[in-house]
């Protein structure tokens, strides 16, 4: 699911990719904070998380959560930033690993795009139906040319290898999405002798 927060106070300000520790008031949701990256642009009147239900406290939120009920939010925090290194990149999402590359594409759909961008971005997911904002990427693909879209589903070719990366040498690569893929594009990216430098990630696994 999607949850979308207006803020009671000042705007939050936050650079797109980041990712904040959230706390809910309802007292049939556990107080204790956990982190999601905003998947909106900092232009806008509001914040946007996605919450997959993948253990206790997620599958609670998503079952238990309801309209109107008062957020704390702590941050933002972290360095996941596509426009702090230089082009060509590669990016590679995975499950709720979306959110912040949904947040990139906004902005770079809605200003003004670098003339040396260039960006292949894995889309890696389950099954077709779990591949939301397709379209967005999509429509991103047909109006910028430097992106291309490589949708990955598993259930039709199975896990994406590094090897099954385009042109991977010398490009800025951002993974992010479930641990196990991580670590699985990790080790096959160090056997490519791909440097460690040029991978870029954030390791948090509260769900």
């Amino acid at each position: 699911m999607e949850i979308t927060l207006s803020p009671i106070g000042d705007h939050l300000q936050f650079t797109a990719g980041q990712f904040c520790f959230f706390s809910y008031s309802d007292p049939n949701i556990s107080r204790e904070a956990h982190p999601f990256t905003i998947c909106n642009t900092p232009s806008d009147d509001h914040i946007s998380i996605i919450v997959k239900a993948l253990g206790d406290y997620t599958t609670h939120l998503y079952q238990r959560l309801k309209p109107g009920a008062e957020a704390l939010v702590e941050g933002p925090y972290g360095r996941f930033n596509h426009k702090n290194y230089p082009q060509p990149q590669i990016w590679i999402a995975g499950g709720v690993g979306i959110a912040p590359f949904i947040s990139w594409t906004q902005v770079l759909s809605s200003g003004k795009v670098p003339s040396s961008f260039l960006t292949d971005f894995y889309y890696c997911v389950d099954n077709i139906e779990q591949a939301i904002h397709l379209q967005r990427f999509k429509a991103l693909e047909n109006q910028l040319p430097g992106f291309t879209l490589h949708l990955h589903c598993a259930d039709r070719i199975g896990f994406l290898s590094a090897e099954e990366i385009n042109n991977i040498w010398g490009k800025e690569i951002f993974i992010c999405g479930p641990k196990e893929m991580r670590q699985s594009l990790l080790k096959g990216f160090r056997k490519l002798q791909v440097p460690d430098e040029k991978v870029h990630f954030e390791d948090f696994d509260f769900i």
